[in-house]
């Protein structure tokens, strides 16, 4: 009877160990791997929505430039035409600016200024936010200087 240690091969318990730390580390990238796809999914459709809601509004205002357009080609009232988009016109120097806005969302605002005499410009077409932003001074932060600064 030949009881050589070489001639056993790999101990069953290593290999054991081994398939159970790969089944382990497939377990945790799976669960990974599905967490990101969630988010990922949930971040597109977010994205999309966004998207979706400006092109909304810029299509909104882009059919009111060109109704206020065509006024001013007619030779119309722009005051009258900007207030039927909730907008206004004010007259300087000869020029008509007519300002208005749509919201994108709840947070956001597209607004649009036309600059009009002798020809017609938009000269302003951008999102802002619709609110002001204001700063929290509610908590007392660490001031090097100590109060000798104030």
């Amino acid at each position: 009877m030949n009881n050589d240690r070489s001639s056993r091969g790999v101990p069953v318990g290593l290999v054991t160990l081994l398939v159970i730390f790969a089944a382990l580390c497939l377990t945790i990238l799976s669960v990974l791997s599905y967490s990101t796809a969630k988010y990922e999914n949930t971040l597109s459709g977010k994205n999309a929505d966004s998207a979706s809601a400006y092109y909304k509004a810029d299509a909104w205002c882009t059919d009111a430039a060109n109704d206020i357009y065509w006024v001013w080609k007619q030779g119309g009232d722009l005051a009258a035409a900007a207030d039927k988009y909730g907008g206004t016109a004010s007259l300087a120097n000869g020029e008509y600016t007519v300002s208005f806005a749509r919201a994108v969302d709840s947070t956001r605002m597209l607004r649009v200024t036309i600059r009009a005499g002798e020809s017609f410009e938009v000269t302003g077409w951008n999102t802002s936010p619709e609110s002001q932003w204001s700063a929290d001074d509610s908590i007392e932060v660490w001031n090097p200087a100590g109060d000798a600064g104030q």
